[in-house]
């Protein structure tokens, strides 16, 4: 071989590497996404923040920023242990549809069949339970509430995880079963205890050997007790409270506890189409049935349908206890962000992450590619409900008697003993700044609710009275005076 050709092979070589280490390298603008992440944590006061870009073939960028909580200096780095909250549902739904691909679940079949002993209460039909399938309960549209009254966002500690699950068959369905979307976290929960059931081991374990494992996930946990012995872990912070709980009260719904780098093998896991370092973890039939959204075009089976300047996304986003997480990836281009931090969920931190993503669509980063060829929106329209038949708000008396004028007055959304205050979030909260109420007032003929988060106030909502004390508001959500103490969204209120 003449001297000339090998220089050339030589080039060639070269000049095929050198695409490579772009392809999978960091990204060319680094320091401006770096520069992006210290400004949304000066400006929303986020003590500390883990970024992580993913490619198919592997980690692009990873990084660390700021401090591990108000009280632990020591610097945030890619294996610092997050709790990411409802990004859990994403990995929930994962594993509901391993334990679909071998055999142990039916994602259409009536969630007694694994909970048999379930029951809820509705005013739209009897028996819904018999209705209830784990694919409703993975796209929010069973009929169930945000929360139960045990283990809730206001009521942490909670005596048990049984006790938490038992609450929640004391809930009210908002709508009919099937009928339409309504984020649940009881859904989760019940998802969770569903495949416990159907696996014959708890749900921690569940994932841990099934899903974290083969990804090489090493430090992730559902598990709150092993998260706590993780000495490389961040701790949430939220204004005005000195403390917050760890364990979460949702098993299936928000209980993750994960670094960057293990969220990001996660990400790679989608990216890949269920493949981990070329062997097939999950058929890509179940992940094409996972992305494909049927109640609303905008969430499938534990993710949500997103999207900038036109371009397919999944997504999922987190927040509370004190910790704000977000998950964003583009099939089509082969790419995901994620960001965790040990703040209560801010503004701008989902925006961040389809900022940087976007950026890297556009400086041509990424790019196309054929391996994600499925379009899961397109069949949606044939396949939605007919919001027509969906009734408009709970049967019951609406026409206002004198007996509820005991109803009428103002109340506290109210936290559990899991919270610890600062003095000065004590002495706001007894002037009442900021704090989240609700307001019962009679108009005209009828008795009427409003709902106050402490920074905006909704327009006066008309209740309906199903049973004597129990009231539900159009959104379907339930206004209950019956108990030793009033409640609302199943969240004790106090007046």
């Amino acid at each position: 071989m003449q001297r000339t050709e090998i220089f050339r092979i030589g080039l060639l070589l070269g000049l095929l590497l050198a695409i490579r280490a772009q392809a999978v390298g960091a990204p060319p603008r680094i320091d401006e996404y770096r520069t992006w992440v210290r400004q949304f944590m000066e400006a929303q006061k986020v003590p500390g923040a883990a970024v992580a870009l993913v490619g198919r073939n592997g980690i692009l960028w990873s990084e660390g920023f700021g401090q591990r909580s108000r009280r632990d200096h020591r610097p945030v780095d890619s294996a610092t242990l997050f709790s990411i909250q409802s990004v859990s549902k994403t990995i929930t739904a994962t594993a509901v549809l391993l334990a679909a691909q071998d055999g142990l679940v039916d994602l259409d079949a009536p969630i007694t069949r694994y909970l048999p002993d379930f029951t809820v209460n509705s005013a739209f039909e009897r028996q819904p339970e018999r209705k209830i399938t784990l694919r409703l309960l993975l796209g929010h549209a069973a009929g169930l509430t945000h929360e139960p009254a045990v283990g809730n966002n206001f009521d942490c500690p909670f005596p048990s995880y049984q006790a938490h699950d038992q609450s929640i068959r004391d809930t009210w369905l908002k709508s009919p079963v099937g009928s339409r979307y309504s984020y649940s976290n009881c859904g989760f929960d019940l998802a969770a205890q569903a495949l416990e059931k159907a696996s014959g081991m708890p749900f921690a374990q569940y994932v841990r050997t099934r899903l974290f494992a083969p990804l090489g996930m090493a430090s992730s946990t559902l598990d709150p007790a092993a998260a706590m012995r993780n000495k490389d872990r961040a701790e949430g912070s939220m204004f005005g409270l000195d403390r917050l709980p760890f364990a979460m009260p949702f098993p299936g719904a928000g209980s993750a506890y994960v670094s960057a780098g293990d969220l990001a093998r996660f990400v790679r896991f989608h990216l890949d189409m269920g493949a981990v370092d070329g062997r097939q973890v999950l058929k890509q039939k179940y992940l094409i049935d996972m992305y494909r959204p049927f109640i609303t075009p905008d969430y499938a089976l534990g993710v949500a349908i997103a999207g900038s300047r036109g371009r397919f996304a999944l997504n999922h986003n987190g927040g509370g206890f004190g910790w704000g997480a977000t998950v964003t990836w583009l099939p089509q281009y082969g790419i995901g962000c994620l960001i965790l931090t040990n703040a209560q969920y801010a503004p701008g931190l989902y925006e961040l992450g389809q900022r940087i993503l976007d950026d890297c669509v556009a400086t041509g980063f990424a790019q196309q590619d054929t391996l994600f060829r499925f379009d899961p929106v397109s069949s949606f329209a044939a396949r939605a409900p007919r919001t027509e038949d969906v009734p408009k708000q709970c049967p019951g008396d609406s026409i206002f008697k004198p007996s509820w004028k005991r109803y009428a007055g103002t109340y506290r959304l109210a936290f559990g003993p899991g919270y610890e205050f600062t003095w000065y979030a004590r002495i706001a909260r007894w002037l009442g700044y900021r704090v989240q109420k609700v307001r019962v007032t009679a108009q005209g003929d009828g008795l009427f609710m409003t709902y106050d988060n402490g920074s905006t106030s909704e327009a006066p909502q008309r209740l309906t009275e199903y049973l004597p004390g129990l009231f539900f508001a159009p959104d379907g959500e339930a206004l209950d005076f019956r108990g030793d103490f009033p409640a609302y969204r199943n969240i004790k209120l106090e007046k």
